[in-house]
């Protein structure tokens, strides 16, 4: 009875969010709020807090990290919420590699929601300052390779932790050899967006 009711919360709760974060977006007023924050020159760090929020969630099941990504983007905290967003999706290919039983089941249908939800916004802004974007990623990997996944240890399957890190640090090392094109890519992308909604 307890994990039907569980599953009933977790299919809710992704409909509400799905429902609230679902919506268009206004890309003049948003790569404004984009502008404006790369402006402040200004990089993440891993302080304390967010190390400690890090590693509460990693007591927990992926869909989690994709949760307070979203409560960041609410905010126009995109720096933040890329940060658990990047850790997020290395956490999720982890764990759908060494449980063949989480996906697709109701926790997992509720993260791909929010990974989805989330991304939308989290690409475009990233997308805005690749300088920022190697950044971010080199926070994200080295924060994994430091930290071990508690909800499901990379003791037990070390090779396919590390194989979920290399994907992270294969589109960093990518983004890096190819930075000129992806930003001439991303700046063409942008003002396809913006155009649309003229």
């Amino acid at each position: 009875m307890k994990v039907l009711l569980f599953s009933v919360c977790l299919i809710f709760t992704g409909h509400i969010c799905f429902a609230q974060h679902e919506t268009s977006i206004d890309y003049v007023s948003f790569y404004k709020t984009c502008d404006s924050l790369n402006s402040l020159k200004k990089l993440i760090e891993l302080d304390q807090g967010i190390i400690q929020q890090l590693k509460q969630l990693d007591k927990k099941t992926p869909y989690n990290f994709f949760a307070i990504a979203l409560d960041f983007i609410e905010k126009n905290q995109f720096q933040e919420a890329s940060i658990f967003y990047q850790i997020g999706v290395v956490r999720q290919t982890y764990y759908i590699e060494v449980n063949k039983n989480y996906a697709p089941n109701d926790d997992w249908m509720v993260a791909e929601s929010m990974k989805t939800i989330s991304g939308k916004k989290l690409f475009l802004y990233l997308q805005t300052d690749p300088n920022n974007y190697l950044h971010v990623l080199g926070l994200a990997t080295d924060y994994c390779n430091k930290n071990d996944y508690q909800f499901s240890s990379k003791l037990n399957y070390p090779d396919k932790y590390q194989n979920a890190i290399n994907k992270l640090k294969d589109l960093q090392a990518d983004i890096s050899k190819n930075k000129e094109q992806f930003k001439k890519n991303w700046e063409l992308e942008r003002a396809s967006l913006v155009a649309k909604k003229n």
